[in-house]
């Protein structure tokens, strides 16, 4: 277990919600006897799951995949926290 040090400025992890980034997460399933890939789908994994079920009708042998989900996170500083130099005190 990784102990974090008090005297660094606290930090928190929320949702990227950047210019361009998915507000959703991103659903894929990849074959895992070929290894194609559904295209990708925000927010809703029907699209992924119907394309793994119409793969397996066309290739009755490829039968396992890979469920992919992408979300995107960043770490900011806590803006609630205290300073460094007042923790330190």
């Amino acid at each position: 277990m990784t102990q974090v040090d008090s005297v660094a400025p606290a930090f928190v992890l929320a949702r990227d919600g950047g210019r361009g980034l998915p507000v959703e997460p991103v659903y894929e399933f990849q074959c895992r006897s070929c290894r194609k890939t559904s295209r990708a789908g925000e927010g809703d994994p029907l699209g992924a799951e119907v394309w793994a079920l119409k793969h397996t009708r066309l290739h009755p042998e490829h039968r396992t995949y890979c469920a992919v989900t992408t979300s995107f996170w960043r770490v900011d500083p806590d803006s609630g926290a205290a300073a460094p130099e007042e923790v330190a005190r």
